[in-house]
């Protein structure tokens, strides 16, 4: 009878070691979410008046019950729900 040979011999500790400690520790270092230069940024983005047509200075700022943001813009209340405004 001929005994097989692999590479990897599961039998030994420093084989099992190794392996534990690539796919444990090792392996979650290479998967990332976010490209290095924003690491560890939060997700913001910055909108300019021109975009709502509005003054740029911004008097007061509230949130509501339901999440929604008002924005006391000279002249106007900008009314904001996490994706789209209006005035």
């Amino acid at each position: 009878m001929r005994k097989h040979h692999s590479l990897l011999n599961l039998k030994r500790p420093a084989s099992l070691l190794a392996i534990v400690s690539f796919f444990g520790l090792l392996f979650p270092l290479l998967l990332t979410a976010q490209p290095d230069s924003e690491k560890g940024l939060p997700f913001i983005t910055n909108y300019t008046a021109k975009t709502f047509k509005a003054l740029p200075q911004t008097w007061c700022v509230q949130e509501d019950d339901r999440g929604m943001m008002y924005f006391g813009i000279q002249n106007y209340i900008l009314e904001y729900d996490g994706v789209s405004g209006e005035r």
